[in-house]
């Protein structure tokens, strides 16, 4: 017996209170990332500027960035409550089989080659209802992060007519990949059976590459790119580029400032093909040309260091760890019965019960995912790790190159302009941040300014 197979066994049981483990470990989940958060929000309130900023950035600048960065935090502890009583009124309630029965209503309304015949079926039904009530659920503290939060720091450029724009965009982009991928990946589970995790990991893969490949075009969707202008900017890009054989094609401006003062850069294009760089007008407008070009040269020290492959191998190695655990529990009968889903020849009547013919493997996908708290938290450090360390690295790369001090000018620069907060809490910083502290990053590059800024 294999040890999926004795997993299986292990966990399939009728004695499991299935709905008892899932709230503890929701609990647990949301007191954890509490508990981060108060760690972080005690150290912004010691209100000590760390020397390797003292007089780089004014008082004045410091204490409006932690007063910012408490108010994201406070507004991060309300939407983790919101989404806490959710969950806990979806296992109460048993919301999860009569948003299932309600979608299936509905797909019975549809044209006969849409109708929800066949699990598959009816699970996409099901999914498109998931998604449509999380996007609505979403609204309020959307509307409230934009246009109080965002807008009381001065950061919020947008207007509601483009914010209920961006958010229809959203929605019915991700309603297009949505059908396609849960119908592909349902139809694999069912035919290839607990066989299914190659053939899943390689349909994600190549979901990677596409959505790669049309970036662009889904960018265009919500933004303005227009080719920077010829200057020493422009300049200053090709030349790096050309030094370090970077496969540059154009270099585009986006309109960033329509929507947030806040400001970035990056490059877009599949691996061994030419690249798109992208930079914010409000980075060119608040930044020197050499700090512009600092920033780049980070950017491009990650494709040089072939961290983009490396990702990309991290990202299906988490996948593959993460689909062999669901392949040991998406059979568990026990765990769907617990929440209102059973396999059977004969629909049931009730709204808080789903009896369908195969297994829901999309409802168990869900479930899978609260029990699978605790090791996507440590799956989250450790991938997190790996991405700060990249970032020490590609500061290194541009360190190297000569771009010492216009990249930590950058790195202080950025901080001051988004209100970044400088220092961070480690276990907070782990957890949460793909990026060190920008401290750490001024002491990784043992920058010392010239003169205060």
């Amino acid at each position: 017996m294999s040890l999926t197979a004795a997993v299986q066994d292990l966990l399939n049981r009728g004695d499991i209170p299935w709905k008892k483990v899932i709230v503890g470990l929701t609990l647990g989940q949301f007191a954890f990332e509490t508990y981060l958060s108060y760690r972080q929000y005690r150290k912004l309130s010691e209100a000590v500027t760390p020397r390797e900023i003292e007089g780089l950035i004014d008082e004045e600048t410091m204490e409006k960035s932690r007063t910012y960065s408490k108010a994201k935090l406070r507004f991060g502890l309300v939407s983790d409550l919101f989404s806490l009583g959710t969950n806990l009124a979806v296992i109460k309630y048993d919301l999860l089989p009569r948003i299932w029965n309600a979608a299936v209503a509905v797909g019975q309304h549809m044209p006969a080659f849409l109708a929800p015949a066949s699990t598959i079926s009816q699970s996409i039904y099901f999914a498109l209802a998931i998604h449509l009530l999380t996007t609505l659920q979403s609204l309020p503290l959307g509307y409230y992060q934009n246009f109080v939060l965002e807008e009381k720091f001065g950061f919020n450029k947008s207007t509601v007519g483009l914010w209920v724009t961006d958010t229809v965009k959203s929605f019915l982009l991700v309603t297009g990949f949505l059908v396609p991928v849960s119908y592909l990946f349902l139809k694999i589970i069912d035919v290839f059976s607990t066989g299914f995790i190659s053939y899943v990991c390689t349909l994600l893969l190549v979901l990677q590459i596409v959505l790669v490949a049309l970036q662009p075009l889904l960018s265009a969707i919500f933004n303005t790119f227009t080719p920077l202008e010829d200057g020493e900017l422009k300049d200053a890009i090709v030349a790096l580029s050309k030094r370090v054989n970077f496969p540059l094609e154009k270099i585009l401006v986006s309109d960033g400032s329509r929507r947030s003062a806040h400001s970035n850069a990056y490059f877009t294009g599949l691996p061994f093909l030419s690249k798109r760089i992208v930079l914010f007008d409000t980075l060119i407008k608040g930044s020197t040309v050499e700090e512009v070009v600092a920033v780049m040269c980070h950017e491009i020290g990650h494709w040089k260091l072939n961290h983009i492959l490396q990702r990309l191998l991290v990202s299906q190695a988490t996948t593959l760890f993460t689909l062999t655990f669901f392949s040991a529990l998406y059979v568990n009968t026990s765990l769907y019965e617990a929440f209102g889903f059973f396999v059977g020849p004969n629909p049931s009547s009730d709204s808080a019960r789903v009896v369908v013919g195969t297994i829901p493997v999309f409802v168990g996908f869900l479930l899978f995912n609260d029990v699978f708290q605790p090791a996507n938290a440590a799956l989250q450090f450790i991938v997190n790790l790996l991405m700060q360390r990249q970032e020490l690295q590609a500061d290194e790369f541009a360190k190297k190159l000569g771009y010492q001090d216009a990249m930590g000018s950058a790195l202080i620069l950025l901080a001051r302009e988004n209100l970044g907060s400088p220092d961070l809490d480690k276990l907070y910083s782990a957890y949460h941040s793909s990026h060190p502290s920008m401290v750490e990053r001024l002491r990784a590059l043992q920058y010392k300014p010239a003169k205060k800024q």
